[in-house]
This record gives C-alpha cells, sequence and structure tokens, in this order.
C-alpha cells in the first residue's frame, strides 16, 4: 500500500518540481528582475528557470563571433542605462577581477574535463550592482571540442560564432545568505589550517 502510494506520489512531485524550475517565459518573474535583465533582440533557444527562491536564470544561445566586443560593449550599454554598477571584482571570488575591469579586458581561457570528451572553453564574466545590491551576473562563454590532447596548448580563437550567454539574477537576500557562508566557510578553513 505505501510503496504503491510513494509510487504515484513521487512522480507527480517531480513533474511538480520540473515545472517550477523550467519555465519557457518570464510572466511570472517579478518586473524589478524582467526590467533589470538585457536579452539579446536575436537570442536563440531561450530557457528560463528558477533553481531556488530568489534566484532567476535565463539561458540563450546568439550568433556573435569571438571576440563579441560589440555584444560585451551592448551589454556595458544597456546595464549602465538600467542604472547597474559594473563590479570590479568577482563576487563570488573577489581575488579575480570582473573581464570588464580587467586592463587589458581579455576572455579567461581553460580546458573543460568533466565531461567525456573535453572542451576547449573561452569564458568572459561581468557582474553588476544595484541600488538595493540585487546582483547580476552576466557569463558568456564559447565552447570547442578538443580535437586533440593537451599537447596542443592554448588555442588564441574558439574559431566559432556560437555564443552562450547565461544571465543569472540573485536577490539581495540571497545575496547577503550568499556572503554569510563564504565568511562562514573561511573562517572553518582558517580554523582547520591552524
Amino acid at each position: 500500500m505505501i510503496n504503491s502510494l510513494q509510487n504515484k506520489i513521487l512522480p507527480i512531485l517531480l513533474m511538480l518540481y520540473f515545472m517550477l524550475s523550467c519555465q519557457n517565459s518570464a510572466v511570472n518573474w517579478p518586473k524589478n528582475v524582467t526590467s533589470s535583465i538585457w536579452l539579446a533582440e536575436d537570442a536563440q533557444k531561450i530557457h528560463y528557470s528558477v533553481p531556488e527562491e530568489g534566484i532567476y536564470q535565463v539561458a540563450y544561445n546568439v550568433k556573435v563571433c569571438y571576440p563579441a566586443k560589440e555584444f560585451i560593449d551592448k551589454i556595458v550599454t544597456e546595464m549602465k542605462r538600467r542604472e547597474w554598477k559594473l563590479l570590479e571584482f568577482d563576487y563570488l571570488d573577489p581575488r579575480f577581477k570582473s573581464n570588464s575591469a580587467r586592463a587589458s579586458a581579455e576572455w579567461s581561457y581553460f580546458i573543460d574535463a568533466r565531461g567525456k570528451e573535453e572542451a576547449d572553453v573561452w569564458q568572459w564574466i561581468d557582474d553588476w550592482e544595484d541600488g538595493s545590491r540585487n546582483l547580476i551576473r552576466y557569463l558568456l562563454k564559447y565552447t570547442r571540442k578538443r580535437t586533440g590532447g593537451l599537447k596542443e596548448g592554448y588555442l588564441k580563437s574558439p574559431e566559432t560564432c556560437e555564443l552562450q550567454v547565461i544571465v543569472s539574477y540573485k536577490t539581495s537576500a540571497v545575496r547577503r545568505a550568499m556572503e554569510k557562508e563564504m565568511v562562514e566557510m573561511k573562517s572553518s578553513q582558517e580554523k582547520a589550517a591552524k
């Protein structure tokens, strides 16, 4: 009896979770969120999600060739027009400057070996803050399947015009909770090192 009930309830709960976390539009998002996020006019494969309360994400692809300077300039222009301020440092790891704040304004490059096949990844991250300390992160990424091993070394260009854009809006409450958690984690790491 209990097994039968669990077999019926579990699929319903999974479907409900999927419906709430994966959305095909932002119609139910707060107006301050939707009015803050800039979405490229020619965005394709748009996917909206709310991974947890207070975090709103939109991911899409756009045909923009590397190094996407005009696209990045458009993001900067649109965010400033919305009165958001570019943060100089990565809010998750303040040891690193945001890409736009770097003197050379270069893309980050790394080899992603997490999947079945290695990939070369060129990544651009900028964090933005409004007057209420809400946070928007623009993560731009070019990915290319590696054709050889590590011996090939650094590739100067992804040689593609397929840009993936992930925009993440975090409310100030979520941001405060994350900052508190990071401070606690750092404190426990310092204690463990002693």
